[in-house]
């Protein structure tokens, strides 16, 4: 048997079917029933359903082979397979009572301006309206008032007669056209994914003239940017623009008055392939949408627990179809609450790939997704469409990334060489210049480089651009270029140096690189999940020398990684007492004055999304020359930190107070006073023979 349901159209119009229907609840005895339907539209063309039940069966397997045999019987010989049953079907009871109400819309529209007299069919499937006629509203209002009066007195029968008199005279409803014909035979269904589908007549591109039009399908689909994505197939060819050329149409659309795509696809495609159109199978119809969308839901995992779920979701065809990645499992629904608020919070604020790549962190960590896989996806369906963000594994498995690129500052020129890997990871070269061109040369040499997929020779160039300038030690014990991340994917010219004294031996470097590295250690199943955007703060300690004498206070950076940052709140969110942390040391100053009013500063700089504290802390510990070392504190330490108690201890050596003035300092200390003419101006004393010209450059404090 075919998994296409079985239909038989009758020479009256009429289809025949058969269904399972389920248990309409979890009673105990609750059966699922076979049913033969026959579906019909009548003269107002209004779709309707009469209904036999022929079967009652415990489980779905068992109604199924019921269903079958039915099937086969009215596939293999038609109405008449079904016997005594058709007979029966045809003596049933519509399914469906109509409501039928009139209505002038709109009811109150001033002189001169026309309203519409309608008639409602209203059903539980929806409401279908009718439009009789259009003209003055006190005209309309008067032939509502007829049709009602009749339906009243003589019941809905003499109510649709009455509706249809007035739409032919007074609405140019031409002769045995359905009431229930809105849009020239345009019923229009949306479905959940916003899809609209109809039936309509069109012009054919043909040079056959007995058949200049067609009865066609078609859909449209509005995307989020705007744009619309349609398309159509042709159902049947006609002779004429009539409605009632086209016989398929009222049962195409009372499939779509009912919601039912798939079965209006596929009596489409019956109706299409017995005149030798092209109409694929629904199954075969291409989405209008072809991306996936994303959301967070709950399912229940082999530990038959609840569990938290990243979802993704396309159409195929006219099938809604589905993905998922389990994130985590909980014990309760408050318990996942706080996740999925989390997840869905990030989606909604910073997009798809924020989200998933919190999702991907929370499974690793939960141990439903191997950080190491080869395939670097979360969603593994292959003939879904292909995501639409990069997963955190998917950059590890792309290697890192580099760029060369020239800027000048303060009248010098450097090479500004960057490699990125992961997400947010980078390690920088500044390599000074003679001048500008030669910077601009260099770099666009790279970059040629780069893009002809000679990486080596790129990265060899700046090498030996850092040797000429000083800032690279040409014989240095590790060869590589860039100490962090993952091992760069070409060799260094060191390196080759290197490889040539180790030939010998049989061993290049990066073998003993490797023997020399640790072990990957497991990762931890109670490491907690870190802040998407980490509570931090800046905090000044007090610093000592060796003797005990006071030197100042060195600020740090705190971050409190398992601490939400929350940017609306005022003040300390609630941190538990053994709360980790981890800080870094930013700067020395003076005094705490001198240190709160630096922090004033810092927070200028920041951008929330672009420049968060850490990020910029980081930058700042650089340029004062500290090593940038996160440190976390235990012990006794730990406790007095708490208890406001810490004071730390520095060499006098290494104490240098922050001086926003040090780059202007060292400036004048090695070129002297710089003046411009256009920074000038005159004194003239009148005491005096000659005027005096002095700098008015003004002092900027940076």
């Amino acid at each position: 048997m075919t998994d296409e349901p079985i239909r038989h159209i009758d020479e009256d119009g009429s289809i025949y079917t058969a269904e399972i229907v389920p248990p309409e609840g979890d009673a105990y005895g609750a059966k699922y029933h076979v049913d033969l339907v026959r579906a019909t539209v009548d003269a107002s063309g209004r779709g309707r359903e009469q209904r036999l039940t022929v079967g009652q069966h415990n489980s779905w397997m068992e109604a199924e082979e019921q269903l079958d045999e039915v099937e086969d019987k009215l596939e293999r010989n038609g109405i008449a397979g079904w016997g005594e049953d058709a007979d029966r079907l045809r003596q049933q009871p519509f399914e469906e009572d109509t409501f039928y109400m009139t209505t002038v819309y709109p009811p109150d529209a001033p002189e001169g301006y026309d309203s519409a007299a309608q008639l409602l069919a209203v059903t539980e499937s929806g409401i279908v309206e009718a439009t009789l006629a259009v003209g003055e509203r006190e005209t309309m209002e008067r032939m509502i008032e007829r049709i009602d009066t009749l339906g009243a007195e003589e019941g809905n029968d003499r109510l649709l007669a009455a509706a249809r008199v007035e739409a032919e005279i007074n609405g140019g409803l031409p002769p045995a056209t359905p009431l229930f014909n809105r849009d020239d035979s345009a019923v229009r269904h949306i479905d959940g994914g916003g899809t609209a589908h109809w039936f309509a007549i069109a012009e054919r591109d043909t040079s056959d003239e007995t058949e200049l039009y067609e009865l066609r399908y078609f859909r449209a689909l509005e995307m989020d940017d705007g744009t619309e994505h349609t398309d159509s197939y042709p159902v049947m060819p006609l002779p004429d623009d009539d409605p009632g050329s086209a016989w398929a149409m009222p049962g195409l659309e009372m499939y779509l008055q009912k919601g039912d795509v798939y079965m209006a696809q596929q009596f489409a495609h019956d109706v299409a392939d017995s005149y030798g159109e092209e109409f694929p199978a629904p199954m075969d119809l291409p989405a209008l949408d072809p991306h996936a969308k994303y959301y967070f839901g709950y399912g229940v995992g082999a530990n038959n627990q609840l569990t938290l779920e990243a979802v993704k979701t396309w159409m195929d065809g006219v099938e809604r179809r589905f993905d998922t990645l389990t994130v985590g499992e909980y014990s309760s629904f408050d318990e996942a609450d706080v996740d999925e608020r989390q997840l869905e919070t990030l989606l909604d604020e910073q997009g798809v790939e924020a989200a998933m790549n919190l999702a991907e962190m929370m499974a690793i960590t939960n141990e439903y997704l191997d950080p190491n896989r080869a395939d670097g996806r979360i969603f593994f369906t292959e003939d879904a469409p292909p995501d639409s963000f990069t997963t955190i594994r998917e950059r590890e498995l792309a290697g890192p990334e580099y760029s060369v690129g020239a800027v000048a500052a303060n009248g010098e020129a450097f090479l500004d060489v960057t490699k990125t890997w992961g997400k947010d990871n980078y390690e920088k070269l500044v390599i000074p210049q003679p001048d500008w061109e030669m910077a601009h040369d260099v770099a666009e040499r790279a970059n040629d480089l780069m893009e002809q997929g000679h990486l080596q020779g790129a990265m060899q160039l700046v090498e030996d651009q850092g040797v000429s300038a000083g800032v690279i030690d040409a014989e240095r014990e590790d060869p590589r270029l860039f100490t962090q991340g993952p091992l760069d994917p070409f060799t260094t010219i060191r390196e080759e140096q290197i490889d040539d004294e180790l030939a010998r031996y049989g061993v290049t470097w990066r073998e003993t690189y490797e023997w020399a590295q640790p072990t990957q250690p497991e990762l931890d199943p109670e490491l907690e999940v870190k802040a998407v955007s980490p509570y931090w703060r800046l905090d000044t300690i007090p610093v000592n020398d060796p003797e005990g004498e006071p030197l100042g206070h060195a600020l740090h950076m705190v971050v409190y990684d398992g601490v939400e940052h929350n940017p609306k709140m005022v003040g300390t969110p609630a941190i538990p007492d053994d709360e980790s942390f981890r800080m870094l040391e930013v700067a020395h100053f003076k005094t705490t004055e001198a240190a709160d009013k630096f922090g004033v500063e810092f927070n200028g700089y920041l951008m929330p999304g672009l420049l968060e504290g850490p990020e910029l802390a980081v930058e700042v510990a650089r340029l004062e020359g500290h090593p940038v070392e996160w440190k976390t504190l235990d012990g006794q330490e730990l406790d007095d930190y708490r208890n406001l108690k810490l004071t730390l201890t520095r060499d006098p050596a290494d104490w240098q107070p922050y001086n926003p003035n040090a780059e202007r300092d060292a400036r004048i200390e090695a070129e002297g006073f710089y003046t411009d003419p256009i920074h000038q101006f005159t004194i003239f004393d009148e005491d005096e023979d000659d005027p005096k010209v002095e700098s008015a450059t003004p002092d900027f404090d940076l």
